[in-house]
């Protein structure tokens, strides 16, 4: 793995195998995973808070039954200069939410995207055939929405790696009922997305059993199984083709609440550019909550308060369907060692 340095806002890379410098001079944010118009809020809302936070750009990705092409086009009409908006939809494919991603609107032309239960592998060879990225969407989630209710771990790992697929390694929607996961003195200095991976996974094996402590022990085994849901699809990133986070906002004030940091050695990006830029995971610095960058690759995570019903429908989501779907997290481990 090549061995990465700071120098102010610089970031140089050496590569002992195959000795070559690299400068690389700019970071970008962006949130690669909102919604519009599920919400039904307005575009100048979504921009306002884009711009507060400092993204540089984000991904559209209105669910196909909500009128993605709408919400892509509302947002282009009041888009601020120098911001990115990558066309995309959230696919209702029959094995769970999957993120497709393009650099031009003509992926809204694609039909098939929008229809109901559109079968997995109809969405990935569809995505081969236009040029569209496609992206496992929350790969463990809790429900039907989620890739990791139908397949089990290592069905999920084959389907990644025989597709090149991508993975949404963070989610916002239920990420921040594990962000002690991304306590800053575990991860000061990340070098890249692979570096980050390895501190992560042993700071969750280190710290997972305290979890308990501050949930309630009626929560516990509720909230440990969202701790290692959220740290799997993390770990899933490994082995994905590339890799994305986003905060799965469908409000203008959780925008950010996910959210991914690239390094490029361009003055700016364009969407292919951005798209191209996420398959070179060496380049990914950060991929998780709201942060801001207090010094050269140190990041401080912003403290971003949630609303009352926004946690009652987190620890809904974290428990009420795992107890009707009779604990499907336990049923994957088993098949897993299986």
């Amino acid at each position: 793995m090549p061995e990465l340095s700071y120098f102010g806002s610089y970031a140089l890379i050496f590569n002992k195998s195959a000795p070559l410098y690299r400068w690389m001079d700019n970071t970008f944010s962006f949130d690669l995973h909102t919604h519009l118009n599920e919400k039904k809020f307005k575009a100048d809302a979504y921009w306002k808070r884009v711009l507060e936070i400092g993204l540089d750009g984000t991904a559209i990705t209105e669910h196909a039954d909500f009128r993605p092409k709408e919400a892509y086009e509302e947002l282009l009409a009041k888009k601020p200069k120098g911001v990115l908006l990558i066309p995309g939809i959230e696919i209702n494919s029959d094995k769970g939410h999957i993120l497709a991603y393009s650099h031009s609107p003509e992926i809204y032309e694609i039909d098939e995207f929008m229809q109901k239960d559109v079968p997995l592998e109809d969405v990935i060879n569809l995505g081969k055939e236009n040029n569209v990225m496609i992206c496992i969407s929350h790969p463990m989630g809790f429900s039907k929405d989620s890739l990791g209710f139908f397949f089990n771990v290592k069905e999920v790992e084959d389907l990644i790696i025989e597709n090149k697929l991508g993975v949404e390694v963070y989610n916002g929607m239920i990420g921040h009922l594990s962000n002690f996961i991304y306590d800053s003195a575990w991860i000061r200095k990340p070098r890249n997305f692979l570096a980050f991976l390895e501190k992560n996974i042993i700071s969750r094996k280190i710290r997972l059993s305290k979890i308990g402590s501050k949930l309630g022990e009626k929560l516990d085994n509720k909230s440990l199984e969202v701790v290692n849901r959220c740290a799997s699809a993390i770990e899933l990133g490994n082995i994905a083709e590339f890799v994305v986070a986003g905060s799965d906002a469908h409000s203008a004030d959780r925008i950010g609440s996910g959210m991914i940091k690239i390094r490029h050695r361009d003055m700016e990006l364009d969407e292919k550019e951005l798209l191209s830029s996420l398959k070179n995971k060496q380049n990914i610095v950060w991929s998780g909550p709201l942060v801001r960058e207090t010094s050269p690759g140190v990041f401080e995570k912003i403290e971003d308060p949630l609303k009352k019903v926004e946690i009652v429908q987190g620890l809904r989501y974290a428990t009420t369907k795992v107890i009707k779907e009779k604990n499907p997290l336990k049923r994957l481990r088993r098949k897993r060692k299986e």
